[in-house]
């Protein structure tokens, strides 16, 4: 990684502590991915006309991807009726986060079918349609117990566990971190995990799709299993502890006691999550058919999860229990092409990949321990279970353990600071991107300098909380709000105030509020900056300049603004 420092200024802010996880409006920040090209404007290249002999899913209705306005705004209620309500078709349910994605009621006496799809695919403003394809937890192959969390602590048989006893000593968690299990539900009222439950203003645990409630409790065991990796509470004298023991478990239940569920009850919960301010979202399952692969892309999921990267949050994902090479043979999520995704294989004790871990140079990014490992029980006490299902959450853990650390962390700081940090393993080069196994001790080292510019662009309140900053790619980011066009003279009001050489404020940072104002226009993504007399420049090592504000406050870059992060 480059090494980056400021020229020209320091910043000293003296934001309020957020407090708990602040709600987000996912209708703009759909919006927003939608103008930055995350989320797709266009037809996609191949529309899905034909569907797999043994895939599943609701023979009723369809997921369908209405086109955005002329302006890029999301298509109206009224707008898509008119284009179905003549063909006797009916909506179902809307997304914010992915603008103009709808679930529609097909006709009575009309199923999905390849014709369906076909008319679907040929209606105007229509981008893409797709089956509401079954999804399925990961199945957990039967392997021998052991007698204690290996997983976390493996001296009595090796040092193949993640270091966690060692990472413990630096941090043990936040209760501001959020962590969405989108499974089977949690068992909120489980000995380990009660204090660390997540609740919304109505006291509310989170959501059930299964049974369109409020109440996500657990009818299975492998949501519970995985939240226990995840966050079950540490140093309280019963059963087990999670990866990170201080942190708030936001329970999402779109599977049955039998550990099915749709597609479109998932991208509901990752719509959830996103507005209610989770940071890390947990995913121990798949999209399922009969032959337990699904070499079908599939769209509105991709979009979902680069929507929800949009809002600064990072997925756990298990690559699957099928034995399979995945850069070969595709399965979702985890072959989403998704940058804020972090695919996890599974290895046992030994550090061996477990024999039915999936694997894929490309597709797989580390592994983590998945084989026999201890965690809550669905009702009380504690279990043991095996699978990638098991893998992901101990990732999840490390990325809440990170925030902990140091919420101003990007997803990108996440992910890189995780798969930079794995311990090599020979026998998994050529397995996965990193060739090793999470190591919680390496990377929680890492996380308190290794994604800022140094010396830094960084505002800190008086805890010393980072509250602001530039970070190595170019990306700006600030905990408050971030306005472009605020005539020549941005209010000049406390902490960070940047003039030009005729003295007129071009830019200017709140200190009360956390939101920044530039006089000109900001532009993103930009290559080979090459300023003249910049008023404020960040430069890495090398000389490649990563940011800088011209004297008419036009803001250039070469990453994007994160803002309300």
């Amino acid at each position: 990684m480059k090494r980056a420092y400021l020229v020209g200024l320091t910043l000293l802010l003296a934001i309020p502590s957020s407090g708990s996880a602040a709600r987000r409006n996912v209708k703009e920040i759909g919006l927003r991915g939608m103008r930055k090209g995350r989320i797709s404007t266009t037809k996609p290249a191949r529309a899905v006309t034909r569907l797999p002999a043994d895939a599943n899913y609701a023979p009723d209705r369809l997921l369908v991807r209405f086109a955005p306005n002329a302006d890029l705004t999301a298509p109206t209620r009224a707008q898509k009726e008119r284009i179905l309500s003549p063909r006797g078709i009916s909506i179902r349910r809307e997304f914010d986060l992915v603008p103009g994605l709808t679930v529609v009621n097909l006709p009575a006496g009309v199923r999905v079918n390849e014709e369906t799809l076909r008319r679907f695919n040929a209606m105007p403003g229509v981008l893409y349609v797709e089956p509401d394809y079954q999804i399925q937890i990961d199945a957990t192959p039967n392997d021998p117990s052991f007698g204690s969390q290996w997983a976390l602590y493996n001296a009595p048989w090796g040092d193949n566990d993640i270091n966690a006893r060692e990472a413990w000593d630096t941090e043990t968690g936040n209760d501001e971190i959020v962590v969405a299990v989108i499974d089977t539900g949690v068992n909120y009222n489980h000995a380990d995990l009660d204090d660390n439950m997540w609740t919304n203003s109505s006291s509310q645990y989170g959501y059930d799709w299964v049974n369109d409630d409020t109440n996500p409790m657990d009818d299975n065991g492998h949501g519970t299993h995985c939240a226990g990796i995840v966050g079950a509470e540490g140093n309280n004298g019963v059963n087990v502890c999670g990866v990170c023991w201080d942190v708030r478990i936001m329970a999402l239940k779109v599977f049955n006691a039998s550990g099915n569920g749709y597609a479109s009850d998932a991208l509901d919960a990752i719509e959830y999550a996103t507005e209610h301010g989770a940071h890390v979202l947990n995913c121990s399952w798949r999209y399922y058919s009969g032959n337990g692969y699904f070499n079908v892309t599939v769209a509105a999921m991709e979009e979902a999860l680069n929507a929800a990267g949009e809002a600064n949050i990072v997925v756990a994902a298990a690559a699957g229990n099928e034995t399979t090479n995945i850069d070969v043979t595709p399965c979702y999520p985890p072959c989403c092409n998704c940058d804020n995704v972090i695919v996890v294989g599974a290895t046992t004790s030994a550090g061996a990949r477990a024999n039915y871990s999936n694997y894929g140079a490309t597709k797989v990014d580390l592994f983590a321990p998945g084989s026999s490992i201890l965690s809550c029980s669905l009702y009380s006490g504690t279990t043991y279970k095996s699978g990638t299902s098991m893998a992901a959450p101990h990732v999840a853990g490390m990325c809440a353990l990170l925030l902990s650390r140091n919420p101003s962390l990007s997803y990108e700081d996440v992910k890189d600071i995780i798969m930079d940090n794995v311990t090599s393993v020979g026998s998994l080069s050529g397995y996965c991107v990193t060739g090793g196994i999470l190591n919680a001790y390496a990377a929680v080292v890492d996380s308190d300098t290794s994604h800022i510019a140094d010396p830094p662009l960084v505002g800190r309140d008086p805890s010393t909380n980072i509250k602001a900053w530039v970070d190595k790619r170019g990306n700006l980011v600030l905990k408050g709000s971030f306005q472009q066009g605020q005539s020549t003279n941005p209010t000049p009001i406390g902490g960070l105030k940047i003039k030009n050489s005729a003295g007129t404020v071009i830019a200017s940072l709140n200190t009360g509020t956390g939101n920044m104002e530039i006089a000109g226009q900001c532009y993103e993504f930009c290559s080979n900056l090459t300023p003249t007399n910049p008023n404020w420049v960040v430069k890495a090592s090398d000389g490649t300049v990563l940011v800088y504000l011209n004297s008419s406050g036009n803001l250039y870059m070469t990453g994007e603004v994160f803002d309300g992060i």
